[in-house]
């Protein structure tokens, strides 16, 4: 499993748009110009919000109006020195339903990143953890997330040691270890499991100057503690062949071997496919893959461009993994990272006990205007069971998934400090085997926001939202489909 914001997808672990070698956090920190003394930036900040909504208890099977008062304190920390790099961002809400309709509780998030230099143009370590709220049951109305009652903590984390050295201007080479853990909900089972992935990684590569080549061997590795030892096993070997016809553009192809372990299955293929890489200027960056794998045709293709006015990201891939959606994110892992342009439902982070294949796409564009600013986003994901010839354990397609997402938003500035924000957000999920074959929940929202800056340090907010519900699942009761209409007043505070 990748690190967050990643996957492992048909294009090559460590190659760069360009067929290098990336540099990982640590070692692009490190190679970056001299800059400013080591510097230390910590703000803190507490939000309070309180809501009411005329559906607080539809897991009660019974509606009950509520209002819910959430304080949330915050800190947001960066520290940047020669050596490290350490920056994160953690939050506790707490949730109070005053009229007594769900117990209080409380919702922790975190996000810690860290990158070193252990030696001088040699050696770096990275590391990372997650605590990130997420939805127990897939198939279930997604409402407001901050008073959600149907979420609940993920936790995760993240290791990567690894050497990475330049030898001159062409040649390079780099040997990495990713090892990630996650306590992970089982939405069938409702057990919490936790899962592993290790993946290693040793490259080396002469960067095309007109010609270029890279070696690269791969291992992965998918553990959990249900199945007692491997679900995912691939080992890998590639020989890229690339071809630099003029700055902007890099072709490359590709060869190689690669042996795959599913349960009792290990059969041996021959991979092959192409690269093409194009930086029409600075502004703007082109990336597919295309490989030829063991469960078929793999791809990823990435499109970013970002200006003073426009924002566009796509992203396209077709990869296995049994290790969920690391993140809950509108654009699928391994995207190209725009700007964020807010708003969106994200889709469901599931995790399956069996490797699936999965196919994703997403689009992300915004529009920054004057005074209004518009942004829209749009998420596909497809997960279904991996079976390989002669493949004697049957996967349950319980765990088969289509899902689809779009929201549109628009800020507008009525002042120099006044804004209103309108965002329309619309999802579905339908289960495509099993147990859950032809079982689908489709869910739209609206939310309209007005904010307003009273002070540097202080931010007033109040808005309104409608959710509408259409489901055939029976995990849900008739107050679900009821939807939920609320309003709601939030101040910010920022020390």
């Amino acid at each position: 499993m990748a690190a967050p914001g990643t996957a492992t997808t048909a294009a090559p672990a460590g190659t760069g748009a360009f067929g290098s070698i990336s540099a990982p956090s640590a070692a692009a920190a490190a190679s970056a110009p001299a800059g400013p003394p080591p510097a230390t930036h910590v703000v803190f900040a507490i939000d309070s919000r309180l809501v009411h909504t005329d559906n607080a208890t539809p897991d009660l099977g019974v509606k009950q109006g509520d209002t819910v008062l959430e304080v949330q304190p915050s800190v947001v920390f960066e520290r940047r020195g020669p050596r490290i790099t350490l920056s994160g961002n953690a939050a506790v809400s707490s949730l109070s339903y005053l009229n007594d309709s769900q117990p209080s509780r409380v919702l922790p998030r975190a996000r810690v990143d860290l990158a070193s230099k252990v030696v001088e143009d040699w050696a770096y370590f990275d590391a990372w953890y997650r605590i990130d709220p997420t939805f127990d049951d897939p198939y279930a109305t997604r409402p407001e997330a901050a008073t959600s009652y149907k979420l609940e903590p993920r936790r995760r984390y993240g290791l990567s040691p690894y050497l990475m050295h330049r030898f001159n201007e062409l040649d390079s080479m780099l040997a990495r270890v990713d090892y990630t853990h996650a306590r992970i909900t089982d939405f069938l089972t409702k057990q919490v499991r936790t899962t592993k992935g290790l993946d290693k990684l040793v490259t080396y590569e002469h960067a095309p100057r007109s010609f270029g080549l890279q070696i690269e061997v791969k291992a992965h590795d998918e553990s959990d503690d249900f199945t007692q030892g491997q679900t995912l096993s691939t080992r890998e070997a590639r020989l890229w062949l690339n071809w630099q016809p003029q700055p902007q553009l890099v072709l490359g192809i590709v060869g190689g071997r690669e042996k795959t372990s599913l349960l009792a299955d290990t059969p041996t293929d021959t991979l092959y496919g192409g690269r093409v890489t194009w930086r029409p200027d600075e502004r703007s960056n082109l990336r597919v893959t295309v490989e030829h794998r063991y469960f078929g045709n793999g791809w990823d293709a990435v499109y970013a461009h970002n200006s003073a006015t426009t924002t566009i990201g796509l992203q396209a891939s077709r990869t296995v993994s049994s290790q969920g959606i690391p993140d809950n994110g509108v654009l699928p892992p391994g995207s190209a990272s725009p700007v964020p342009v807010g708003g969106g439902i994200n889709p469901a982070a599931l995790y399956s006990v069996v490797a699936q294949l999965r196919e994703s796409a997403g689009f992300q564009a915004a529009l920054q205007g004057r005074r209004n600013r518009i942004y829209l986003q749009v998420g596909y994901l497809k997960q279904q069971a991996l079976q390989m010839a002669g493949q004697t354990n049957i996967p349950d397609p319980s765990y088969d998934t289509e899902q689809k997402s779009a929201s549109l938003g628009w800020d507008y500035k009525l002042g120099p400090l006044t804004t209103l924000t309108v965002i329309g957000d619309g999802s579905r999920i339908e289960g495509l085997g099993g147990t859950n074959l032809g079982r689908y929940t489709t869910q739209y929202s609206l939310r309209v926001e007005g904010s307003r800056t009273l002070s540097p340090h202080t931010t007033a907010t109040i808005g309104a939202r409608r959710l509408t519900v259409k489901s055939n699942s029976t995990t849900l009761t008739s107050v679900d489909l009821d939807g939920e209409k609320a309003i709601y007043a939030g101040l910010r505070y920022k020390f």
